[in-house]
């Protein structure tokens, strides 16, 4: 009950949408356009997220770059074992956002924003995880984007979320203007700013879903619960009803010495 009425008065404020490509258009997925993000809902058509665009760039073994517009193209290209390293760049009205990747390993790559290295500890999902296909979504496991607008001024701001460790998180929230804030969130700090709950569930960057309150409704108790429950409550129950009519059995009259 109060996870939820948490939920509901983050929305009945904001609008807070991760940033996705579209790879879910059909047939014409491979057509679509990488250059844009959208809010991805339960069903088509999707809605284009304004202010934000994307570039993507691979430069090969003897540093020639190319640009990636579409689906397909990702696709093909990222399996091109002569492209080296990859490049991912957000746009936000003047605020820039980059990843670099070096496509031979999966750890120690490099967000940039605004031309500075503010990290180089970004870590990509492993092929094992998400499976053979380069993954254009489901790409990174400790940084994510996510457009938070208000619902009463549409005024949006871009927040970047990054995982620094398993309870920790580095947040910055940037504007039109520029940067807004930056902090640092443990588990607990986070829990006081539903806001950003949300913001770092829809961003992909933690180990799993984070709850308002607490992770009770999040998963399992105890490793032992699926098989404690429904298996060890329905024994305990038969067991309780055995008992129950074994003591309703009439007893057989004991008989009397003389």
């Amino acid at each position: 009950m109060i996870e939820s009425m948490s939920e509901s008065r983050v929305s009945e404020r904001y609008k807070i949408s991760s940033l996705s490509f579209n790879e879910y258009a059909g047939d014409d997925a491979l057509d679509q356009s990488i250059e844009a993000v959208y809010e991805i809902r339960d069903s088509p058509p999707y809605q284009q997220i304004n202010n934000v665009s994307v570039s993507h760039q691979l430069i090969d073994r003897n540093s020639v770059e190319k640009q990636l517009r579409t689906v397909g193209e990702f696709l093909t290209e990222m399996k091109n074992e002569q492209n080296v390293r990859y490049k991912r760049s957000y746009r936000f009205h003047d605020q820039k956002l980059v990843i670099k990747e070096d496509l031979t390993r999966d750890h120690d790559h490099t967000l940039e924003i605004n031309d500075r290295i503010v990290d180089h500890r970004i870590e990509r999902w492993p092929s094992e995880v998400i499976g053979p296909e380069p993954a254009l979504n489901l790409r990174y496991k400790n940084v994510g984007f996510v457009m938070k607008t208000d619902q009463n001024s549409g005024q949006a701001e871009l927040i970047v979320v990054q995982q620094t460790a398993p309870r920790l998180w580095r947040i910055r929230t940037f504007n039109e203007t520029g940067l807004l804030i930056e902090r640092q969130y443990s588990l607990r700090a986070l829990r006081q700013e539903a806001v950003m709950v949300k913001a770092v569930n829809l961003s992909g960057a933690h180990d799993g879903r984070i709850g308002y309150r607490s992770q009770i409704t999040q998963g399992y108790p105890t490793y032992l619960f699926p098989i404690l429950y429904p298996y060890g409550t329905s024994l305990l129950s038969v067991a309780l009803i055995l008992y129950y009519f074994a003591e309703l059995r009439p007893q057989a009259p004991s008989k009397k010495r003389i």
